[in-house]
């Protein structure tokens, strides 16, 4: 959504929250806070949430203009836009996420920021967490004596602490570029999964949907990872190097989904041996491929069913010759490959009759 740069100047220009609890019908409206307090925190807290997960809006949904009123200067019936609302989403939230047995005491905070050339509003429900604290008491002579109290209602810095987030970029129809000429939508949910998408609850509250599909998404991945393998084939394990594809498709087979905040997760599995520069580069380049395919920052459960099929298998040997055929051959005893720990193998073919036995001067095509 945002570039390095447009990070680098992200600034808060107005702040405001209200309590919502589950037990009471209506949320606790409060002033504005002028001028926003702890930029530097929450600021902190928007950008984790531009590790989130991308989300486009519903269509014909009401809430882009409601956003958008949170950023005009002015309403026309001469009310604040911005605390109109903040109220507004505060109410929505009640309603929509009432349902949920997981939501918990909280603030739900709206920030209107800025960078250079954008403008963006950010939503965060901070759960109420208990803590205790202590402060000293010096007297002369003595050992500093601890008074502690109990704080409930109050903003950590524990990720657990910020339940859901959203951050949202309106459209701007003149700009040159064409992502900035649709409504940007970063989701992170952390009372979902691991994975850390929308609950249904809360994709109701904001009326939007997950960009990509979780087919899509595995897709995507696998592509990514498969062309990192073939940029770094040298410093893939043997039997990586060799069936990529075999190997890419049994760890997804294995592994549940996939976290863009731990990639070593899927590349252990992958190639448990890489280490040092090596891995560093692998990494870097898989960056660059996810960026690619617009997944850098997604986390999501696998579809295994958009895997590659197992059509054929492919031997391709040093001295010139490869063999497809299909995975049942083997199985059935037509195909036998006796693989040695050298990398050399003793292929046998049966088969229950030759129906061509002639010479040819070019080789056939084969698709799979």
């Amino acid at each position: 959504m945002l570039s390095e740069d447009e990070i680098g100047t992200l600034s808060i220009d107005r702040m405001v929250f209200h309590v919502v609890r589950p037990d009471v019908p209506e949320p606790l409206f409060l002033a504005e806070a002028v001028p926003p307090q702890f930029p530097e925190f929450f600021v902190k807290r928007v950008v984790d949430t531009l590790r989130g997960a991308s989300y486009d809006f519903n269509e014909g949904s009401g809430m882009p203009a409601l956003v958008s009123a949170a950023l005009a200067d002015a309403r026309a019936d001469g009310e604040d836009g911005f605390l109109v609302t903040s109220r507004s989403l505060a109410r929505r939230f009640k309603e929509k996420v009432k349902g949920d047995n997981r939501m918990a005491a909280g603030a739900l905070m709206l920030l209107a920021m800025s960078t250079r050339d954008s403008r963006l509003v950010a939503l965060i429900k901070f759960d109420h967490h208990a803590v205790i604290r202590y402060s000293l008491e010096n007297k002369d002579g003595a050992d500093p004596k601890p008074l502690m109290e109990s704080v409930k209602e109050n903003f950590s810095q524990d990720r657990k602490a910020m339940q859901k987030s959203v951050v949202i970029r309106l459209a701007d129809p003149g700009h040159a570029d064409a992502e900035r000429r649709r409504h940007r939508v970063v989701v992170i949910d952390r009372s979902s999964s691991r994975y850390r998408d929308a609950t249904q609850h809360f994709e109701n509250f904001l009326d939007v949907r997950r960009t990509f599909e979780k087919a899509d998404l595995t897709q995507k991945l696998f592509e990514a990872a498969r062309a990192t393998i073939d940029k770094h084939r040298d410093a893939m394990p043997p039997e990586l190097a060799k069936a990529p594809t075999r190997r890419l498709r049994e760890t997804f087979e294995r592994l549940e989904g996939f976290d863009s905040d731990t990639p070593e997760e899927l590349w252990g599995a992958l190639a448990g041996g890489l280490d040092g520069p090596a891995k560093e580069a692998v990494l870097k380049t898989f960056g660059r491929e996810l960026a690619n395919r617009a997944i850098s920052t997604e986390s999501f459960e696998f579809d295994r069913r958009t895997l590659p099929k197992r059509e054929y298998k492919r031997l391709v040997a040093r001295e010139g010759f490869a063999l497809w055929f299909r995975e049942e051959h083997e199985e059935n005893g037509i195909v036998k490959v006796e693989r040695d720990e050298d990398g050399s193998a003793t292929i046998t073919l049966r088969t229950a009759k030759l129906v061509q036995d002639d010479e040819t001067d070019a080789l056939p095509k084969v698709t799979g």
